[in-house]
This record gives C-alpha cells, sequence and structure tokens, in this order.
C-alpha cells in the first residue's frame, strides 16, 4: 500500500476493507504519529505501519511521551535503547560479541548531530563497546545538538534521517533555506566524481562507514 512518492498512502492504493474481508493495515509516507491519524481517515485503512520513521525515532507511536507524559528527546531514547541493547543482545549474538546493528540504530537516532559533528560519527561508526556508544553521545550532549524535536511546534523535518531524500520539502515545510548545492573544480576533482557535487575522498575499500 505504499505509493511510489512516499507520501501518504493514497485512498485508491489502499484495499477497501469492507470488500476485501480482512484488516487492511496502510503503509508509507508516515512522518509523525499526526500523520497516522490522516491516514487511517483519508484511507479508511483498519491500521497503519511505520519502518523507517520508527528506526529514526522508537517513540512515534507514542508521540514521544512516556507513561508519566514526559517528552522523549533522542538522547533519552539512545540512552535506553544502549540500556536495552546490552541486557538483550540479539539472537545470534555470541557471548562477548559486538552486535553490529547497534551502529546503524545508534546513526539514525542521532543522524542530525552527527551530520553537524563529522569526528563523532567516525566514533559512532567505529565503536565496538556499549561503553564508547555512550560516550559519544555524552560528547554529542554536551556540544548541544540541534535535535528533530518530533511531536512538538518546534518539530524539525529537515533535522530528521526520514527527510533525509526528502531535503528541498522538509527545508520548505520548516520555512528554512534550502541547502545550497555544492559545486567542485573538475579540473582537480577524480574522474568518477559527478559533476555539481562534493568530490568524496579516496577511502580504502575495506574501510565501511556509516550511512
Amino acid at each position: 500500500f505504499q505509493p511510489p512518492t512516499n507520501r501518504l498512502p493514497d485512498p485508491s492504493n489502499v484495499a477497501d476493507p469492507e470488500a476485501v474481508g480482512i484488516p487492511v493495515v496502510a503503509n508509507g509516507g508516515l512522518a509523525s504519529f499526526e500523520d497516522v491519524a490522516r491516514c487511517l481517515h483519508e484511507t479508511g485503512a483498519d491500521a497503519a505501519m511505520s519502518s523507517e520513521a520508527v528506526l529514526e525515532n522508537p517513540a512515534f507511536f507514542c508521540g514521544n511521551r512516556d507513561s508519566n507524559g514526559e517528552y522523549v528527546d533522542q538522547n533519552r531514547l539512545t540512552r535506553e535503547y544502549l540500556e536495552l541493547a546490552e541486557k538483550h543482545p540479539g539472537a545470534g549474538t555470541a557471548a562477548g560479541q559486538w552486535p553490529p546493528y547497534v551502529n546503524d540504530h545508534v546513526f539514525k537516532f542521532l543522524y542530525a548531530g552527527l551530520q553537524d559533528h563529522p569526528d563523532l560519527k567516525l566514533r559512532v561508526n567505529d565503536a565496538r563497546s556499549f561503553a564508547e556508544m555512550r560516550a559519544v553521545l555524552d560528547d554529542l550532549v554536551e556540544r548541544g545538538w540541534q535535535q528533530p524535536c518530533f511531536h512538538q511546534e518546534s518539530y524539525k523535518r529537515h533535522r530528521s534521517w526520514y527527510f533525509r531524500y526528502r531535503m528541498p520539502e522538509a527545508c520548505e515545510l520548516d520555512g528554512v533555506p534550502r541547502p545550497e548545492e555544492v559545486r567542485i573544480d573538475l579540473a582537480t576533482a577524480p574522474s568518477d566524481a559527478p559533476a555539481g557535487r562534493e568530490a568524496p575522498g579516496r577511502r580504502s575499500g575495506k574501510q565501511k562507514r556509516a550511512r
């Protein structure tokens, strides 16, 4: 039921629950819990699911509020995630083995801050212990990084990993200037660098970087 434009599911693409006789779940383009309510209203689906938005913001379906009504930001999400991941390693993770999925999850939680601080982005990529991950988070918090602020009036879509491929739209919705296109000197750029984009540094083929 996910439309190719990755926006809210088009009602024409969602099966009529009464016609099919089974529960219908809508999916695609849900960036906030408010989108879920609008999706259910417009499509008539029985439920809605999320994938990428929840990867960045696991508190998506509670509107970033805990059972006491306290706001849950990305710093708290990351700390609680690390506690749970350390206590309950995934199936197939041997004792003493570092679960590599932790690097990917933390990268998504802290995406905007890591874009602003490349040194911390490298440390997240290279971390192989929970102590190292917590140290990165502590440093990012100390630097006062600007969070996306999900489900708040100060919500910043352009600071969200979810909108990384929709940045012009996010900037327009947030009322901020679009990032300027970076030009390169074709005379000095590597032969395989695409025109109109920054030439990447040359890296070893074995070196893995956070995406």
